[in-house]
């Protein structure tokens, strides 16, 4: 998630929910206002319907933002291959993570 808030955290900002399809090198953000599960969930479902392609799975960050049971009930669901990136790993998500 890309997170547009200026200088502080605190209040309400928008966030990006961003997703990158590693065969095809495909971008895609949806915007949502805070950080409600269900708005993260419900962007999600979004950009799977846009998609013009399959999903086999998903690769998400470790962040507990997005490692939650929602998400995972629904890759059960769908069987879609859920996989994580490792905790402070950056380079876990090299797709989408900007490396420093």
């Amino acid at each position: 998630m890309v997170v547009y808030c200026g200088s502080s955290a605190s209040g309400e900002y928008v966030n990006t929910v961003t997703t990158t399809d590693i065969s095809y090198g495909r971008w895609e953000g949806e915007a949502i206002m805070g950080r409600p599960q269900e708005y993260r969930f419900r962007a999600l479902k979004e950009t799977r319907k846009r998609a013009p392609f399959e999903w086999k799975g998903l690769d998400s960050d470790n962040d507990q933002a997005f490692i939650n049971q929602i998400l995972y009930k629904y890759c059960q669901r769908e069987k879609l291959e859920f996989t994580r990136s490792r905790p402070n790993r950056k380079d876990d998500n090299a797709y989408i993570e900007q490396k420093n």
